[in-house]
């Protein structure tokens, strides 16, 4: 937690320069050269290991997990306050497990579709309540709530 809350921090800092999209793709690039040393065990390993499943899995991490969640992520960021961006982090174990129950074929249970629904609540109330409410400077009438007889 203690990195994701640094990431957000300069992820924020960040998007007052560059654009949301190239600190994407600059996070991708870090994630490759973290990885990269991997890559020498599968290349070395058997040729068995390439096949479709590893393909699909290393496709669907790169374009899916790392752009197509941090793309948008990021391009939040620079929109909205950290404090409201920062709630959505909790929907990523939501979606995996949808992601799961979905597409392969995982078990959900009443508990877990109950606790998947308490942060999905949890998400909304927070980006709905705590609203700055409109303010009426001092000699200014107030709005009007109903009808006035």
């Amino acid at each position: 937690m203690a990195c994701a809350a640094a990431n957000m921090v300069m992820v924020k800092q960040l998007c007052r320069r560059y654009p949301p999209w190239s600190l994407t793709a600059l996070q991708v690039a870090a994630g490759a050269m973290f990885l990269l040393p991997g890559l020498a065990l599968l290349l070395t390993g058997p040729r068995i290991a390439w096949g479709w499943e590893l393909t699909t899995a290393l496709t669907f991490l790169g374009a899916c997990v790392s752009l197509g969640a941090f793309g948008p992520y990021n391009w939040g960021m620079s929109r909205l306050p950290a404090s409201r961006a920062s709630a959505f982090v909790n929907l990523v174990p939501v979606v995996a497990v949808a992601i799961g129950w979905l597409l392969m074929g995982e078990p959900l249970s009443p508990p877990q579709s109950a606790a998947a629904l308490a942060v999905v609540i949890g998400v909304w109330l927070s980006q709905v309540r705590g609203r700055p409410q409109a303010r009426t400077s001092p000699g200014q009438a107030t709005p009007a709530r109903g009808r006035e007889g």
